[in-house]
């Protein structure tokens, strides 16, 4: 009833604005308004045709009440009204059939993420999903940059569920953002790699212990890990983001808005809890809850919250695999956080090497380039050719 109630006060509205309403009113995600648009490419053809009839018609009655030739014959009104459902019944079969042979909508985004490749020819390495003992303990004097060169392997810690810059594809192979970079270092030092999981609650401790030489995998420069890791310049600021259910997208569109909202409650990630002050700083009515995993949220697990601070790099990846979802970046102030690489043992030597090494890859277009496939999906997947009755319908060609 809602919805019948709300397409008849929409038909007085333009259908380009009518339907994504209505969608939202019922809780649809806005992407299925693409299949309104595609099959408005056939129906819009006719418009013109059906409001040309309609106005002779109008012409037509009006102007035989007017003469007094008008009668109206209930009978007759009867079998064209019936005959008119039927043939409209006839259509609506028949152009369903047609539109589900001929124009085909199936989402392929989560697809698109899942199978994606590194981008550059990897350099040999070694994936472990367990931790392995780890290495020889730095000699006196010994700096990391010398023992990765002498042992021929640099070792790189990775959290596997910080997609899209650390994670398994759907082939199993750990590919990523940052995975593409540790390719690049190790075959511009001339090693080859290591792959070691780190826990974030010990993550600290393990890099102390040097249990991998780096981490890359989108950490962030916070005050609080400042004081027990030394990180690199920063090679990427992220940008604060929202992920709201799509139909409530508009209500996170300021900040203003959002801090007018009563009962409020955003989630934050346990490992970003530097950030639980700042939120509730800047969201004094809103409660703030700390969950322990993202995908619980995304999998509609964590339904007792409206809202979560992500990044938008991090959750554009995590819509595409749950498109009932959509990333929000509140007007007018937009908020960077830094991510840099730690380094083992506060290595100076190393750290001197990274920085250097990250504004080398700056300046020749290579952060850019990672950047433009894993994080904004060019290249990702192939164009298809536009659609057209001579490749789609009839297959005279290829």
């Amino acid at each position: 009833p809602a919805m019948a109630l709300l397409g008849l006060l929409s038909f007085f509205g333009k259908a380009y604005s009518a339907i994504p309403f209505l969608l939202d009113s019922m809780h649809i995600p806005s992407d299925i308004f693409n299949l309104y648009k595609i099959a408005a490419v056939v129906t819009g053809r006719f418009s013109t045709l059906l409001a040309a009839m309609h106005l002779l018609a109008l012409s037509l009655v009006a102007a035989s009440a007017i003469s007094g030739l008008l009668e109206i014959k209930f009978k007759k009104i009867l079998t064209f009204a019936v005959t008119t459902f039927a043939l409209l019944g006839i259509l609506m079969t028949g152009a369903r059939i047609l539109q589900s042979r001929v124009l085909k909508y199936e989402y392929t985004k989560d697809k698109v993420i899942a199978g994606m490749q590194l981008l550059f020819d990897p350099v040999e390495a070694t994936v472990h999903k367990t931790a392995p003992p780890g290495p020889p303990i730095l000699r006196p004097g010994q700096s990391v940059m010398d023992r990765i060169q002498e042992s021929g392997i640099l070792r790189v810690g990775y959290d596997a569920n910080k997609m899209p810059a650390s994670y398994f594809n759907a082939n199993e192979d750990l590919v990523g953002f940052d995975i593409d970079m540790a390719h690049q270092l190790a075959r511009e030092i001339g090693v080859s790699l290591e792959f070691i999981p780190f826990e974030y609650q010990t993550m600290t401790e393990h890099l102390r212990e040097g249990q991998f030489d780096i981490i890359m995998s989108a950490i962030p420069i916070t005050t609080s890990l400042l004081k027990d890791m030394t990180f690199s310049d920063p090679y990427l600021d992220l940008t604060f983001a929202l992920a709201v259910k799509d139909y409530r997208r508009q209500e996170f569109a300021s900040l203003e808005d959002i801090q007018r909202i009563r009962g409020l409650k955003i989630g934050i990630h346990w490992r970003y809890s530097y950030f639980h002050d700042k939120a509730k700083s800047a969201f004094p009515l809103a409660e703030v809850v700390g969950i322990d995993s993202i995908q619980d949220y995304f999998g509609g697990k964590r339904d007792d919250i409206d809202v979560l601070l992500i990044s938008a790099e991090g959750g554009s990846a995590w819509t595409l695999l749950h498109p009932e979802y959509q990333i929000v970046i509140p007007k007018p102030t937009v908020i960077k956080q830094p991510i840099g690489y730690p380094v083992a043992g506060g290595d100076l030597e190393m750290i001197n090497f990274l920085n250097r090494w990250i504004d080398l890859k700056k300046k020749d277009g290579t952060i850019e380039r990672i950047y433009n496939y894993w994080i904004l999906g060019m290249g990702a997947s192939e164009k298809e050719p536009r659609w057209s009755i001579l490749r789609n319908v009839l297959h005279w060609v290829d």
